[in-house]
């Protein structure tokens, strides 16, 4: 059973600051190298961000939509507008225009979040982005935490397969429960290292990569983009990685390619050498590649990620 005190997703981030603060908690790679932040300078990042937003004018349970891929931002954005009791509305940067432009109306966004995008809208005749605000911490401090698991914490938009996306409300506890105690059973401790690559606006990654991550007080470094998955592999030596059936297909073909006579160790060294654990989302695995890992030493489990639950 989840403790009382972790049924929010600010809660977690605070007992996991409290606990580790020096720890290095969040990576980003630019040119070949990770930059770090420690947990209290992103929990710092975070209330400047939730400072940005009450300055803006949101309250609590306020829509605040964002527009992008995964970014240090990204993150920031989501711890802040749980520190301010705000509703993050998620935004597939894939999207079309009118896509877009339909979900901010239809969740009844009070601003969106400055993206590579986010300029072409105006919500309710607001601006769309935040930047340039000025920044009150004592706001932040004043501003009492989310007191209720039960309370809004997400609206995430299913993928339109089944007709027109629906916006699905989570709460605090959905997300909680299913993070802590997923994480709780796959298992996993702070010297974890997790190099994220899938979407951060989808639901699976979201719960098995960032709040999971929030909870272990591990590290958690962001792909430089997919096209470099496998070189930052090399770079940051991940312990677990989350991907999906193209990503492990890839990895297959690319060692077996190689002809090498030891499969199990060449695996093991294109996914950085440190790995001990991965997880499959998004899509069935092909069975003969399931196999092949399971023969190599590094059997893949499945993940399940249905926005609706």
């Amino acid at each position: 059973m989840v403790n009382p005190p972790l049924h929010t997703i600010a809660s977690i981030f605070a007992a996991t600051v409290e606990r580790v603060p020096a720890e290095p908690a969040l990576g980003a790679i630019s040119e070949g190298t990770v930059a770090w932040q420690t947990w209290l300078q992103l929990y710092e990042a975070a209330r400047r961000r939730a400072a940005d937003l009450i300055s803006a004018g949101i309250e609590a349970g306020d829509r605040v939509a964002q527009i992008g891929g995964n970014s240090l931002d990204w993150i920031t954005s989501d711890l802040a507008i749980h520190l301010v009791r705000g509703v993050h509305v998620p935004i597939h940067e894939s999207l079309s225009t009118e896509q877009i432009a339909h979900q901010i109306k239809d969740c009844g966004a009070k601003i969106v979040l400055p993206a590579e995008r986010a300029n072409q809208f105006q919500v309710r005749g607001l601006p769309a982005q935040i930047n340039g605000k000025p920044r009150e911490l004592t706001a932040v401090d004043k501003r009492p935490s989310v007191s209720s698991p039960d309370d809004l914490a997400t609206i995430l938009y299913t993928s339109g397969t089944t007709g027109e996306p629906r916006g699905v409300m989570l709460t605090q506890r959905n997300l909680t429960h299913n993070a802590v105690t997923t994480t709780l059973t796959v298992g996993g401790d702070s010297r974890d290292l997790r190099l994220c690559f899938l979407p951060l606006s989808h639901i699976y990654a979201r719960t098995c990569d960032l709040y999971s991550w929030l909870f272990l007080g591990s590290r958690l470094v962001l792909a430089e983009s997919r096209e470099t998955i496998v070189r930052d592999c090399q770079l940051v030596q991940p312990t677990a990685l989350n991907g999906v059936p193209y990503f492990y297909q890839k990895v297959h073909d690319r060692v077996r390619s190689a002809g090498a006579a030891d499969e199990p160790a060449a695996l093991r060294q294109a996914l950085g050498g440190k790995v001990d654990n991965l997880y499959c989302g998004g899509a069935a695995l092909a069975p003969e590649v399931e196999e092949w890992f399971e023969r190599c030493g590094l059997p893949i489990l499945p993940g399940y990620g249905l926005t609706e639950t």
